[in-house]
């Protein structure tokens, strides 16, 4: 697979396509991977040269080690997945006609359902737990009460600025995948304590009241806050509202859709809330609370245990 041209792929995902840039990263990562393997599984300097001397063997042998490795089945499909719009790259720019992976399908893998946290402990985890009274304390507070009342991921947060807000009809827009707008409601609580975070990142940073349109949350130095950080807020906290394996800040993403559907929101409107292209997505959230309705229905029907 020749990767003199990976550069140029990667230049058109991200000009073109608009790729987040943690995306751009993994497909980068994936196809150098697939350059390695058949470097040191081969040994064959055409083979990593020429593109039509890669043929689909080559690439099923490589899909069989990863997972003989122990490598998750969803991280296979997103490597097939890069190879197969790299492949595709390749012949649009006419650098070859030959693409090995056309007709390659992904491992089939077991569907997960998505954990999410109880009402109780999410609302004792806000209300009655305490965060510190500094800013970073303030700041990590806003960061979890916004990703629980309003199930945006976590690139959405991270992209939030002042400018998204509007405090006149307590909404904010945000832009999602594909360059999506969505609109989303606040509740009025959320409303207050962003508006006393943004008075005390604004008193703490001069600066960034200053400016145009600062980003909304910032590290401790006044940078904008970057995946990881996030994540450790997440993981910090979610510990103490839950033993899930899994406490990065998407649990909360999958808190509010289950939570909505549990208390009887129309899966159309849960839909438009998560920014999905299409009911599938959403209806992923419909197992929880399937889950939750077998449960009650066996701790509480006369005859659920009866032999």
């Amino acid at each position: 697979m020749p990767m003199k041209y990976l550069p140029n792929f990667i230049q058109h995902l991200r000009l073109e396509n608009r790729y987040a840039d943690h995306t751009l990263k993994a497909y980068e990562t994936d196809l150098q991977q697939l350059s390695d393997y058949l470097t040191h599984t081969y040994n064959d300097p055409v083979l990593t040269d020429n593109p039509e001397a890669l043929m689909p063997y080559h690439i099923k042998s490589w899909l069989v080690a990863l997972i003989e490795q122990g490598t998750a089945r969803r991280s296979v499909a997103r490597k097939l997945a890069a190879l197969k719009s790299y492949c595709q790259f390749l012949n649009r720019r006419s650098y070859t006609d030959h693409n090995p992976a056309a007709n390659l399908t992904a491992p089939k893998f077991a569907r997960h359902l998505s954990g999410f946290v109880e009402t109780n402990p999410m609302l004792h985890l806000l209300q009655q737990l305490p965060f510190s009274d500094d800013f970073a304390g303030k700041r990590d507070a806003i960061a979890i009460e916004l990703l629980y009342a309003t199930g945006l991921r976590s690139a959405e947060l991270l992209s939030l600025c002042d400018q998204m807000l509007n405090f006149a009809n307590n909404t904010l827009k945000i832009v999602g995948k594909g360059t999506k707008q969505r609109v989303i409601p606040l509740l009025p609580h959320t409303v207050q304590r962003l508006q006393q975070y943004i008075s005390l990142r604004n008193n703490t940073f001069p600066e960034l009241a200053a400016a145009d349109n600062p980003p909304l949350l910032i590290t401790d130095k006044g940078k904008a806050m970057y995946p990881r950080l996030l994540y450790r807020i997440a993981t910090r906290y979610l510990a103490l509202a839950t033993t899930a394996e899994y406490r990065g800040p998407h649990l909360l993403r999958h808190t509010f859709a289950t939570q909505l559907l549990n208390e009887g929101a129309d899966l159309n409107a849960i839909k438009d809330l998560l920014g999905h292209s299409n009911l599938a997505a959403t209806q992923h959230y419909t197992h929880n609370t399937i889950e939750k309705i077998r449960q009650q229905y066996a701790q509480a029907h006369p005859k659920a245990n009866a032999s």
